[in-house]
C-alpha cells in the first residue's frame, strides 16, 4: 500500500468517527430539547387530558407515488450540477482542463459526502417532530412549527460552521487532495482554479443537504424537486453566460455552479417560510426552549 492509499484510509476512518460522533451529539441535543417539555408535564394534567390517536396514515399507491416521484427526479437533478460543468468544459477542447475538473469534482465530492449526516439527521428528526406535533392536540397554530423550525435552524447552523472550517482550510485541503490524487502539473493547475471558486459555495452545498433531509422528513418532496430543479436550471444559464459571454473559462464554470447553489438556498428558505406559514423575522429567530438543551421555566 503506497502513501496515498494510507492517507485515504486514515482519512476515511477519521471522517467515519467524526460523522458518528456528530450524529449522536446532534440527535441527543434535538431529542433533549424536543421532548423535555413532555417529561416535565405534571401527572394531573396528563390524566385530565383525553388521549387523541394520530390520524391514519395514507398508504395508497397514489400517495406513495406522489412522494416518491419528486424524490426520484430531485435525486437525478442533484448530480446534474457536475455533469453540466463537465459537459461545458468538454467543449473547450482542452484535455488538461477536463482532467483537472474531473479531479476537482472527485475531491469535492469526497469532502462533501463526509458530512451527509446533515441530510439523514434532519430527515429523521423532522419526521419525529412532525409525528409529535400531530399527536399533540394542545399545540397552537402559532407554536406548532417551533420544533420543526428549530431542527432546521440547528442543521443550517451546523452546516455553516462545518463549511466555514472547510473554507478556512481550503489551501491545505486543495494541496493535500490534489497531491493524494496524483494530479500532474497541468491538470493540477486547472483543478486548483476550479476549486478556488467552488469552495466559496461549500457552505451552501452543506446547507442544501440539511434542506433536502428536512423536506423529505415531512414528506414535502415536491419542495426538494423545486429546489434542485431550480439550482440545475440556474446553473446551466449562469455557466453558459460566464463561459461564453464573459469568457471566464474554467473559473466561470465554477462560479456559475457556486452562485446557483447560493440562490438555491434562498429559494429553500422561501419554501420553508411558506411551508411553516411564518414571517421572515420568525424564520431567523431561535426559540431557546427548543434550540438549546435548557428549557425556560
Amino acid at each position: 500500500m503506497n502513501n496515498e492509499s494510507r492517507c485515504f484510509c486514515l482519512y476515511s476512518y477519521f471522517v467515519s468517527y467524526i460523522k458518528c460522533t456528530a450524529l449522536r451529539t446532534y440527535y441527543h441535543l434535538t431529542n433533549t430539547s424536543l421532548y423535555r417539555s413532555r417529561i416535565n408535564e405534571s401527572p394531573m394534567s396528563a390524566k385530565s387530558e383525553p388521549s387523541h390517536a394520530m390520524p391514519p396514515i395514507d398508504t395508497s399507491y397514489k400517495r406513495i407515488v406522489a412522494i416518491a416521484l419528486p424524490v426520484l427526479l430531485a435525486n437525478l437533478a442533484m448530480p446534474l450540477q457536475s455533469v453540466i460543468d463537465t459537459a461545458i468544459v468538454g467543449n473547450m477542447n482542452d484535455t488538461a482542463k477536463l482532467a483537472g475538473m474531473g479531479l476537482a469534482i472527485q475531491l469535492l465530492s469526497l469532502l462533501l459526502v463526509s458530512f451527509n449526516f446533515l441530510q439523514y439527521a434532519s430527515s429523521g428528526l423532522a419526521a419525529q417532530a412532525l409525528g409529535q406535533l400531530a399527536n399533540n392536540s394542545n399545540t397552537s397554530a402559532v407554536s406548532a412549527p417551533t420544533p420543526l423550525l428549530s431542527i432546521l435552524q440547528r442543521a443550517l447552523l451546523l452546516a455553516f460552521v462545518i463549511g466555514a472550517i472547510l473554507l478556512l482550510a481550503k489551501p491545505w485541503l486543495i494541496d493535500f487532495g490534489l497531491q493524494a490524487l496524483s494530479a500532474n502539473p497541468e491538470s493540477g493547475r486547472a483543478a486548483k482554479t476550479y476549486l478556488d471558486v467552488r469552495f466559496w459555495g461549500v457552505i451552501a452545498e452543506l446547507m442544501n443537504f440539511a434542506f433536502i433531509g428536512w423536506f423529505a422528513g415531512q414528506g414535502k418532496t415536491r419542495y426538494m424537486l423545486y429546489q434542485q430543479g431550480f439550482i440545475a436550471v440556474l446553473n446551466i444559464v449562469l455557466t453558459l453566460f460566464f463561459v461564453f459571454a464573459m469568457q471566464m473559462g474554467l473559473a466561470g464554470v465554477a462560479l456559475g455552479t457556486t452562485i446557483a447553489f447560493w440562490f438555491g438556498i434562498l429559494m429553500a428558505l422561501w419554501l420553508s417560510r411558506k411551508h411553516l406559514k411564518i414571517s421572515w423575522p420568525v424564520l431567523f429567530k431561535a426559540d431557546r426552549q427548543y434550540f438549546t438543551t435548557e428549557k425556560n421555566a
